[in-house]
């Protein structure tokens, strides 16, 4: 009975409510002529108040009913559009704004259809509205807002900068909004995302040529070639299509095609910038350093923000001989690349307050002066003094940016550029002038050699796991891994392999902090002693490799000349030193060698750099302050980016012949900052017989130091000519994050190139050696780019899979971290790759075993021939597995020669000898370098593969000393030891 009362008695209060209900509604939607301002204002209240309150179902039927009515009110339609709007229902806010009177436009109007144009994805109407808004009221924040990111969104550099200078006259920029103002010329959004936004515009409005143009902007800077020239074939060029489509056909290699896209504008003297910046680079690509000096410098003169063409600039001015205004053009090039680091830097941690980014924002500031971009200085400085941010640096910069002296100036290196004489192009003699491509086309040997191996360290008893040592406080030590050496210490004919340790970093981090000089508990490197028939076995306790240290890199060489090879160990806070006894047993001598070190060493190279018949050693260092710890917005811990770090200075020690060594590094010019090292290779890339020092830097500008020949007191000398070589930064002039280097001549030039593995979307850089010390960066033409940009490599290694002649590559891969959240894969499969004597590779790793299908976390690789079946084979370590020994099962393997060189007024390694191969009327070349990979060292002996040769024709070995040793007619499938002539 009390159910039945209680449900009649909800029956009738529901009847109640809704006779309010329907009474309410009729008040406020009576009979459209009975519907007074009155009534309009208060039902657009209880809209906004509904829209307040997130309900979204109550909303949509009111605003529908409120459209039918059709109100006169123009500030009423605009407030129900943005209520619209902001419901995400663009068909709704178009209804209302369709219904304005034909009057004048007014700027909130035009803000508000220019919303509901780019929601249906009609950008280019949006931008006309924006811009008809922000003509009649400038001071409208709002529609400057929304043209900054759409000119974001689109890569459109100088209307960014109109855009956010028009923002800031109506209110002060946020740090986010000044990190995308000074990446004005670069990509500020992910390519995938924002590609895919390009195609909807284009979609929506197929006359949209400025959101056809950003997607196909959006492909190059993916490095998406062909499909960027398939899109742009889908209507005419304009001048910024042709700039596109001929950076594509370059990419590719594909010279004849960029002359013919470049016809039409052959006659024009004084193109527009985009113009002028393709025949730039296409008078480059063909060798007409003059006419791309000229083109070039029209693109710099529009824009002085644009690195990528300063430093393009750069090298065509050095290829001219205009050595001092070359010079400036590429320090200004460097200074352009280290702000966009500090401007990347300061995006990413946009979380923190803005005292917390005043060192990097001062940075930045004097950075930007420098380069004559005072405005945006000014903008960044009026915000630290908004926050309160105090310094002398602050006071220095406000007094260089005073009033009348904050607009953008043209740089001082700028200027001595433009003093230079340049000869006018009549008719562009490159355009005329028929192309020959940069590279070949793929040879068929490229597919020819398809690598197969097995991991058979378990079988093989090799037991070694690297240790990392964190704990859970992701510190960035914590990602390089050890390396490996691999080499005969025992002299028995048989290669060994050494294995450097990490250990437990909790003791060191919980002391000082300061890593210079210090020690702590951690165990030894492993040494493995190959017994001839398969089997390694643990040697480390015998050979008295017991040094307890945080092990890096490693290399194996004889630097007193006794006829056994030394081990040295870079490490972290310290190196250790191993002297051969040879028994079979080490004696450390670190310190009486003078080479303990106090910085974060990395890898290490034996080179004789004097030429006097000993082995110096180069060591590399990364940072000073290891033990930085980052966090995400969410507080979790993080790997910090290497920029966030100061950089640590490499070593020089030269070999005094007495068993020491003296660290040369100041005087010798190798002591540049902002290095990073942790890869190197030493040998000859400038023709002069005498070792060059290549760097590959974390983040920075790689280092390429040229051998200047010894001062008085016989110590080598350096120029630093990275940037100005062309094997610095890549073909965009930005600086990438360098791991590993492997040398060889790929193309078959006679040059020695260079490959450098990279962070993930970066991809492995393939510089070729064009002669005289110049390089061109030819990754995509090559086929390494696309192969690896989505792969993080370490370790490199050239190898002859199949002893064809031809040589491939092995990349070690695997993240530094697990970065989920950024769909970046941590664990990674290695890669095999094929070459064909042209400078051509193909991956072909989907065919070479299971060993390349499983992700791994890989870092240090090293070559050698265990087992001395004549076919190379490869050893691997890892952060996260044992180390892995892959034996090459390539089963119709070429003929081969092992060569051994045995120095006696030379080095006694052979390091820096150059070898001359004639075999089937065609030469060879390859050099005995230093530095192998990324922290590792390989077998000294050479595996030269013949394919189906019988014979060497003739053997030619050019001596560090002058030396030339000459053979001919060298059996194939035999070992030749050659030793220089003691006369």
């Amino acid at each position: 009975m009390a159910t039945q009362r209680s449900r009649r008695i909800g029956w009738i209060l529901g009847a109640v409510l809704g006779v309010i209900v329907v009474v309410g509604l009729y008040r406020y939607f009576q009979p459209e002529e009975e519907f007074t301002d009155e009534d309009w204002s208060r039902a657009v209240s209880s809209v906004e108040k509904l829209a307040e309150q997130q309900r979204a179902d109550e909303l949509s039927p009111l605003l529908r009913d409120l459209a039918r009515r059709k109100p006169t009110r123009e500030k009423l339609m605009l407030r129900l559009a943005l209520v619209s709007i902001n419901l995400d229902d663009a068909d709704m806010a178009a209804t209302f704004l369709g219904q304005l009177p034909e009057t004048e436009p007014s700027p909130g109007r035009q803000l508000l259809q220019g919303i509901v144009a780019a929601m249906k994805h009609r950008a280019a109407d949006a931008e006309r509205y924006w811009i008809d808004a922000v003509t009649l009221n400038p001071k409208l924040g709002a529609a400057w807002e929304r043209l900054a990111q759409l000119y974001l969104s689109q890569i459109r550099s100088s209307d960014v900068r109109k855009a956010f200078e028009g923002l800031q006259t109506c209110r002060p920029l946020s740090v986010e909004e000044l990190s995308a103002y000074s990446s004005a010329n670069e990509q500020f959004y992910s390519a995938g995302e924002r590609l895919a936004l390009m195609e909807q515009y284009s979609t929506a409005d197929p006359q949209d040529a400025e959101s056809h143009t950003a997607a196909a902007r959006y492909l190059l800077l993916d490095d998406r070639y062909p499909e960027v020239l398939a899109l742009l074939q889908s209507r005419p060029l304009r001048p910024e299509d042709v700039r596109l489509a001929v950076e594509a056909q370059l990419r590719l290699g594909r010279l004849a095609d960029a002359e013919q896209t470049l016809k039409p504008w052959a006659q024009n003297e004084d193109p527009p910038s985009p113009i002028a910046r393709a025949r730039g680079m296409y008078a480059a690509a063909t060798s007409h350093w003059a006419e791309a000096a000229w083109f070039l410098r029209l693109v710099v003169t529009h824009d002085p923000a644009d690195t990528p063409a300063i430093y393009q600039l750069g090298q065509a001015l050095d290829r001219l001989g205009h050595a001092e205004p070359a010079a400036a053009a590429l320090r200004l090039a460097a200074k352009g690349e280290q702000l966009s680091n500090l401007i990347h830097r300061i995006r990413r941690t946009t979380h923190l307050p803005v005292r917390g980014l005043s060192p990097l924002i001062i940075d930045a500031c004097q950075l930007m002066t420098e380069l004559g971009r005072r405005r945006e200085a000014a903008s960044w400085l009026r915000l630290l003094m908004t926050e309160g941010v105090e310094s002398p640096r602050v006071d220095e910069l406000r007094a260089a940016l005073s009033a009348g002296r904050s607009e953008n100036v043209l740089p001082p290196e700028l200027e001595l550029v433009a003093a230079v004489t340049l000869s006018k192009p009549g008719t562009d003699r490159s355009i005329n002038k028929p192309a020959t491509s940069v590279m070949l086309e793929p040879g068929p040997s490229a597919l020819a050699s398809l690598p197969k191996f097995e991991d058979v360290h378990q079988s093989a008893g090799i037991d070694f796991t690297f240790e990392v040592g964190g704990i859970g406080q992701k510190w960035i030590v914590e990602t390089l891994g050890g390396g490996v050496a691999a080499f005969d210490y025992d002299n028995d004919g048989w290669t060994d392999l050494y294995f450097a340790q990490g250990g437990e970093l909790e003791s060191q981090f919980r002391g000082s902090g300061v890593i210079a000089g210090k020690t702590w508990p951690a165990p030894a490197g492993k040494l493995f002693r190959n017994l001839g028939n398969g089997q390694f076995r643990d040697a480390t306790e015998s050979a008295g490799i017991d040094r307890q240290v945080y092990g890096q890199g490693c290399s194996a060489g004889d630097f007193d000349n006794d006829g056994d090879a030394d081990l040295f160990v870079a490490g972290f806070g310290r190196n250790v030193f191993y002297r051969n006894n040879g028994d079979g047993s080490f004696t450390e001598i670190s310190d009486a060698a003078q080479v303990v070190g106090t910085e974060w060493q990395t890898s290490a190279a034996f080179c004789d750099l004097n030429l006097d018949g000993n082995l110096d050693l180069y060591v590399t260092a990364y940072v000073r302050d290891p033990f930085k710890v980052c966090r995400k917005p969410d507080g979790t811990y993080t790997i910090c980016s290497p920029a966030n770090y100061i950089a640590a200075d490499d070593t020089l020690y030269l070999n005094r012949g007495d068993g020491t060594f003296e660290d040369i590094s100041q005087e010798s010019g190798i002591r540049v900052p902002l290095g990073k090292g942790l890869g190197v290779v030493v040998a000859d890339f400038t023709g002069d017989r005498r070792p060059d020092i290549y760097v590959a830097n974390d983040g920075t500008p790689n280092f390429l130091f040229m051998n200047e020949g010894n001062d008085a007191q016989g110590r080598c000398r350096f120029t630093e000519i990275g940037m100005r070589s062309g094997c610095a930064v890549n073909n965009r002039g930005m600086a990438q994050a360098g791991m590993g280097i492997v040398c060889e001549d790929f193309d078959g030039n006679g040059w020695l190139d260079l490959i450098v593995t990279n962070f993930f979307n970066e991809g492995a850089t393939l510089y070729l050696n064009q002669g005289e010390g110049y390089f061109e960066d030819q990754s995509a033409t090559a086929g390494l780019l696309s192969a690896t940009k989505q792969l993080l490599g370490f370790g490199i290694q050239s190898i002859d899979y199949s002893l064809s002649g031809a040589l491939g590559l092995f990349i070690a891969n695997g993240h530094i971290g697990d970065f989920g959240e950024r769909n970046e894969p941590w664990k990674m499969p290695p890669q095999a790759f094929s070459g064909d004597q042209r400078g051509h590779f193909v991956d072909c790793s989907k065919t070479a075993g299971d060993f390349f299908q499983a992700p791994a976390l890989a870092r240090a690789v090293a070559r050698l021939d265990f087992d001395r079946d004549g076919r190379p084979d490869l050893a691997v370590t890892y952060l996260d597995r044992p180390a892995a020994l892959l034996r090459n099962l390539f089963e119709k393997a070429g003929n081969h020669i092992q060569l051994q060189l045995v120095g006696t007024r030379s080095n006694r390694d052979g390091r820096g000898c150059r070898i001359e191969m004639e075999v089937g009327g065609q030469t060879r070349i390859f050099e005995a370098s230093s530095g192998d990979g990324f922290m590792s060292c390989n077998e000294r002996s050479f595996l030269l593969g013949l394919g189906s040769a019988q014979q060497i024709d003739e053997l030619r070995i050019f001596w560090p000393s002058g030396a030339v040793s000459a053979l001919n007619a060298v059996a194939a499938n035999t070992d030749s030891v050659v030793i220089e002539r003691a006369d």
